[in-house]
């Protein structure tokens, strides 16, 4: 026994009225009146059926629309309000805001009947036409009345699931003869002035009797949401009201709570999935960037051979060329020597006038062979020079070429590496050298480390919000 709660009477009468509040928060009922009481501004009555169940019910003048009407013993009526135990007697009752006729309600279904059968035939209901739920929704323009329970109920949510979302209120009346009318010109508003802003349009209002939520059947309204070029949501009333804009929509909430859970959620898990994959990006560019600097290394290396094997060879070619030009010029000596001397020779044996002639002309043709002689001998030697000096310039402009695609390249890779991320001011979370992408993969109090741009940081988990 002293486990178990004890309630007084109040508190467990109030618990009882909360719980009618939550799952019974207006409803219709019908029956003929039984019994009536008149008080100076308010009226109790009793209203049974076939089987003589009996409700009370109570009018209070604040709560009706229209006044308390003239009612009388005998007649079948339809109810439209909230359920209540009143505390000082335990009695349950409804606290009715609207009544009317079997007749009255039957009216208003006949039209609504006609209304929506007329256009389902011209195909305003197609699913094939409607469009889905945008898959992120960055701006929603809410249609509605700005002090209404909806708009209230649309923030609290958003405020709990995803603040991401930019919310632009219309303000519109949501019952009433010329409701429709304003409802038109949010659709209007938002397809004219912010048509390339705004991700979903979102018309809504709290629950009702068929009366307040009339303006929502309205055949202009229908062709005004059908005619939209951004998707609509019609979330109005309770989950067991439906609407021609509920059925015109794209998209139906059973509540105005609904709705904004329905934009939330996805938005929330469009959101996860880029998360997801920015975090799968940088772990693809980190590996990328480690095989980068390992390439890197080694075309280091292999260009430290070249220039290494290039010094060799260019030490090399000096020597051949000295040592080839040594040659050229002994060889030239003695064959100038050898030439001197056959021309002393000449000289001692003729003596006259024609062989003096004889040895100019033979002098001037050594001198000529002379010339050819170190004319070819010069050949080879430039040959060889130029053929040296091509090949080292061929060697330097691969080398410079392939410097410049390295350099290209590394800046390329620098620009994606997480460390440019940090160098922006973002940080990286790890807990035990893991990279953490979720909130749930902490818990409070934890030591989580935060990578930085220069150093790290342990902090200290306060608290984790899992979304």
């Amino acid at each position: 026994m002293s486990e178990e709660k004890i309630y007084s009477v109040g508190e467990l009468i109030s618990h009882i009225n909360d719980f009618l509040k939550d799952n019974y928060s207006y409803v219709y009922v019908e029956g003929e009146i039984s019994q009536i009481s008149r008080g100076k501004e308010h009226i109790y009555i009793s209203i049974k059926d076939e089987d003589n169940a009996v409700l009370k019910a109570a009018f209070f003048k604040w709560y009706m629309y229209g006044g308390v009407p003239e009612l009388k013993q005998g007649d079948k009526v339809t109810l439209y309000g909230s359920l209540n135990i009143y505390q000082a007697n335990s009695s349950f009752q409804i606290i009715v805001k609207k009544v009317f006729s079997q007749n009255e309600k039957g009216k208003k279904q006949r039209e609504f009947e006609e209304l929506k059968k007329r256009l389902e035939k011209e195909g305003l209901f197609d699913p094939v036409r409607k469009r889905p739920m945008p898959s992120t929704v960055r701006t929603a323009g809410v249609i509605t009345s700005p002090d209404g329970a909806a708009v209230k109920d649309m923030m609290s949510v958003l405020k709990r699931r995803v603040s991401a979302i930019d919310i632009i209120v219309y303000p519109s009346a949501v019952q009433g003869i010329k409701a429709h009318e304003e409802l038109i010109r949010g659709i209007e508003f938002f397809n004219v002035t912010y048509a390339r802003r705004v991700d979903l349009i979102v018309i809504t209002r709290g629950g009702g009797s068929i009366e307040d939520l009339w303006c929502f059947n309205n055949e202009e309204l229908a062709r005004s949401i059908f005619s939209s070029e951004i998707p609509v949501m019609s979330a109005v009333g309770h989950e067991r009201d439906w609407t021609i804009s509920d059925l015109v929509a794209d998209i139906r909430a059973a509540t105005p709570t609904a709705g904004m859970e329905m934009i939330a959620r996805d938005s929330g898990e469009a959101l996860s999935v880029v998360r997801n994959r920015i975090a799968a990006v940088l772990i693809l560019i980190t590996k990328r960037i480690e095989m980068f600097r390992m390439n890197m290394e080694k075309i280091e290396d292999a260009a430290d051979r070249i220039l290494q094997e290039l010094d060799l060879l260019r030490s090399e070619m000096a020597g051949l060329r000295s040592e080839c030009s040594g040659i050229i010029q002994r060889d030239l000596a003695r064959a100038g020597g050898r030439l001197n001397e056959v021309k002393g020779r000449l000289a001692g044996l003729l003596t006259s006038e024609k062989a003096a002639d004889l040895g100019r002309r033979f002098g001037n043709a050594m001198d000529l062979a002379d010339q050819r002689i170190l004319m070819k001998l010069r050949l080879p030697a430039a040959a060889f020079s130029e053929a040296f000096t091509g090949c080292a310039y061929l060697i330097g402009g691969r080398l410079a070429a392939a410097w410049r695609s390295f350099e290209e390249k590394r800046g390329r890779l620098e620009g994606l590496s997480p460390f440019s991320i940090l160098k922006r001011g973002y940080s990286i979370l790890r807990k035990e050298g893991k990279m953490i992408k979720d909130a749930s993969e902490v818990a409070k109090g934890e030591i989580i480390e935060a990578l930085l741009f220069k150093g790290k940081l342990d902090l200290e988990v306060k608290n984790a919000e899992k979304q």
